[in-house]
């Protein structure tokens, strides 16, 4: 979870920057970034997920064993 606000604290600024430069470069430089946080966030919410529902059916194994 603390990957996951860091990643969203990294959308935030390279949005903020994004917003407030006018140099083409840096412009550039702010859309990559906001790209790679964004793809990151997306990748972090997958694997979030992926174990939440690992963990359901380890927990649903358990308790059927358990019958």
């Amino acid at each position: 979870m603390a990957e996951i606000r860091q990643t969203m604290f990294a959308i935030d600024s390279a949005r903020n920057h994004f917003e407030q430069v006018v140099d083409p470069t840096l412009i550039d430089c702010y859309i990559y970034e906001l790209n790679a946080a964004q793809l990151r966030y997306q990748f972090l919410i997958k694997r979030v997920k992926s174990m939440e529902v690992w963990a359901q059916e380890a927990s649903e194994d358990k308790n059927e064993r358990m019958v």
